[in-house]
């Protein structure tokens, strides 16, 4: 049994705990916050018995196995930095690290403690990613891609009335790239690898953070073309062509309603899933990467990194300059 900690309490972190619950082998142990009292609270309510206001005490408690960590996008790497050396395995929410340099030291951190590191991404994780790379493969070449992530924020209405919120926030490395367009950079490595070139433009807040992007994406013979913006929703969403199909996707970070139209017929490949089912399979990969699927987390890494440098590669086309925080 591993016993899992979680640092972060949101809607988010509720999926997790949720999908920690449906997954054998795994248990929901412990809650930190900076508010001993809101640790308690939210972690009672949820199953956990262990609550933390300091993280080094969190840290160095050994009956928690492995930290799932969803606190704001500049925390990740100390934190990250904090479990691993102290000999937990850690699961982080994307994106696992501001840049490539950070990811390659956790992993070696990772490594020389003999424990796992991992990004908690979904779109990579999830069950029928396998089946969306076959449909490409079986459609023959690829003529173009176009990746789309255009959400309106929730918050919107709220920021736009003075309020701040860490995934608009550029002291946080928040903004539509950080948030969103990792979904796109993770699903785009993993389908096609890395781009010979990149072209990229960012539309920015008062406060600097990005606002909306878009990224051409150059490989050989083809482009792939990355829309995001937290100012507007998107209805046509994300599609592949391939020279003897069309593959269409609703939600990038899910890969929901992924259909195949030959021309002749359109197939369903999956429909809709809940975000903790979603998360279920990310999760299950974590455990067997712990319990010594060696192979399969290597594979992980690499891909974790390509699309962590390839992100990073975009923020300087744009011209975002983002730093993660020491604790």
């Amino acid at each position: 049994m591993i016993n899992i900690g979680v640092i972060g309490g949101f809607w988010l972190t509720d999926e997790f705990i949720k999908a920690i619950k449906m997954t054998k082998g795994a248990r929901y142990v412990a809650q930190y916050s900076r508010d001993i009292k809101k640790a308690e609270g939210y972690g009672k309510e949820r199953g956990a018995f262990l609550f933390y206001d300091d993280l080094i005490n969190m840290a160095n408690d050994e009956r928690i196995d492995a930290v799932y960590i969803a606190s704001p996008n500049m925390l990740h790497y100390a934190q990250s930095k904090l479990m691993l050396d102290a000999g937990k395995h850690v699961i982080c929410e994307k994106p696992v690290c501001v840049t490539h340099s950070e990811y390659n030291e956790l992993c070696c951190l990772a490594k020389e403690k003999n424990v796992i590191y991992m990004e908690a991404m979904l779109n990579t994780h999830i069950e029928w990613a396998k089946k969306l790379k076959k449909a490409i493969n079986e459609g023959g070449k690829v003529i173009c891609a176009k990746l789309d992530f255009c959400q309106k924020s929730s918050k919107l209405e709220r920021v736009e009335k003075g309020m701040m919120f860490s995934s608009f926030d550029k002291e946080c490395c928040g903004g539509a790239l950080m948030d969103l367009g990792v979904y796109a950079t993770s699903l785009s490595t993993y389908l096609f690898g890395m781009p010979k070139s990149i072209f990229a433009n960012g539309q920015f807040s008062e406060n600097g953070a990005d606002l909306s992007d878009t990224a051409v994406l150059s490989y050989e013979g083809f482009d792939c073309v990355i829309s995001l913006s937290k100012l507007c929703e998107s209805v046509a969403r994300s599609e592949i062509l391939c020279k003897n199909s069309t593959i269409t996707m609703g939600n990038i970070s899910q890969l929901q309603m992924l259909k195949v139209n030959n021309g002749q017929e359109t197939r369903m490949l999956h429909g809709r899933n809940s975000f903790a089912k979603s998360m279920k399979d990310e999760l299950s990969d974590f455990l067997s990467y712990i319990a010594g699927d060696k192979k399969s987390n290597e594979e992980n890494s690499k891909l974790t990194a390509m699309s962590i440098k390839l992100l990073e590669q975009i923020r300087e086309k744009i011209g975002y300059d983002i730093k993660s925080v020491k604790l």
